[in-house]
């Protein structure tokens, strides 16, 4: 990958090769609110060009703000970094966020990290690699991101990042085939007149429907409830399930609850719905976050289940995605539901971005591999506004 190109992409080895060329030029520390505005242009610059303005600009400072810079957990300077050439202009930036862990009961320093990008500019070409090799000197038991593209994966996989199995992978579920395929082009195109096609669409979606509902077979009646949640509920059941992983967020209730705020503030997935699936005796049995009302995509991001209950819980998302109006429904797959997933009918798989991990720590290398460690989610990055938000 060229320094040049933008991509999610996690903090490298903390044992990097020498690098080719002099960097001595420039140098790397953490991000400061007066570093806002140009990392905004630059973030507009190579990921949003057609929606260049100071409103959107505006908009990306203030995320990022309250992202790197206000949030709860972190502790000194910022996590996130930039590369400052000695003009004083900044020539990539990696972002970064502190999440509390815990590995067999004890705590764990964990950097969640994001966006990198780098100047085109001449005299940049080389500061994502600087900006990558000093993202390693930080003090972090472990480096996760569970966005990476193909080309951060191939890179990551020679460095000794570990990719986590099957959490790259999206399973999907398509309700509405001509909704979601006029969603798409409106998606790629931005032609907001296609919506007058909606009404074709759903003619369209009627038949292909029962055809759908057919081949998945009849919905069983069941006792299991999913219900809405608020933000404390929520924060109060999900942590629950968490316990069975040797290495698994360890967020405090205000940590948790910043976290749902942040989550909530993103426009283009839809709303954010917190929802609890309860056991025929009222215990909750799992719980999930996902984006998306009726005639959206619902977007799972976050799902956690007692080991029971992997299989209602996933039946459960895609019957109140259907219910709420959702044209389809998508979300990463874990380990614990892959038995059952497998056997539904009409339910798909693909790679949608990497969840990838370094540590130097063997003992966390192997949790990660056999499945000890919950990974992703709130304790991810999948979430942000970053992600997709057309600013400005």
């Amino acid at each position: 990958m060229s320094s040049s190109v933008v991509t999610k992409f996690p903090a490298p080895s903390r044992n990097p090769p020498p690098a080719a060329g002099n960097h001595s030029s420039a140098r790397v520390r953490p991000l400061t609110e007066t570093d806002l505005e140009p990392v905004a242009d630059l973030f507009l610059q190579r990921f949003r060009a057609s929606r260049r303005s100071p409103r959107a600009r505006a908009e990306i400072a203030a995320c990022m703000k309250a992202l790197y810079l206000d949030h709860p957990m972190r502790e000194g300077d910022a996590d996130a970094l930039v590369s400052v050439d000695s003009d004083g202009a900044i020539g990539a930036f990696c972002g970064g966020v502190r999440m509390n862990f815990q590995f067999d009961g004890r705590p764990a320093k964990v950097c969640v990290t994001g966006t990198l990008m780098a100047s085109p500019a001449p005299g940049h070409a080389m500061a994502a690699v600087q900006i990558l090799r000093e993202c390693r000197r930080l003090d972090y038991d472990l480096f996760v991101t569970d966005s990476a593209n193909r080309n951060s994966l191939a890179i990551c996989q020679a460095i000794n990042y570990q990719v986590a199995s099957p959490d790259s992978l999206e399973w999907a579920c398509v309700f509405d085939p001509a909704s979601l395929a006029l969603h798409k082009v409106r998606q790629r195109l931005g032609a907001g007149w296609l919506g007058a096609l909606k009404p074709l669409a759903r003619g369209l979606d009627l038949a292909a429907g029962a055809a759908l509902r057919a081949a998945e077979g009849a919905t069983k009646r069941s006792e299991w409830r999913d219900e809405a949640v608020d933000a404390e509920t929520f924060v109060e059941i999900a942590p629950r399930f968490y316990e069975r992983y040797r290495l698994r967020p360890d967020f405090s209730k205000p940590e948790f609850l910043w976290l749902i705020d942040m989550a909530k503030r993103r426009r283009s997935a839809g709303l954010l719905h917190l929802r609890v699936v309860y056991d025929p005796s009222g215990t909750p049995a799992g719980a999930y976050a996902a984006f998306g009302a009726k005639g959206d995509v619902a977007r799972v991001f976050h799902a956690v289940a007692a080991p029971h209950a992997w299989g209602r819980l996933f039946d459960k998302m895609r019957e109140s995605a259907r219910e709420r109006g959702c044209i389809a429904i998508h979300g990463p797959l874990k380990k614990a539901m892959l038995a059952h997933a497998y056997s539904v009918r009409g339910v798909f798989f693909y790679y949608a971005g990497g969840t990838l991990a370094y540590s130097a720590r063997p003992d966390i290398r192997r949790a990660i591999e056999s499945g000890e460690a919950m990974l992703g989610g709130f304790a991810g990055d999948r979430w942000t506004q970053l992600g997709s938000d057309q600013f400005g």
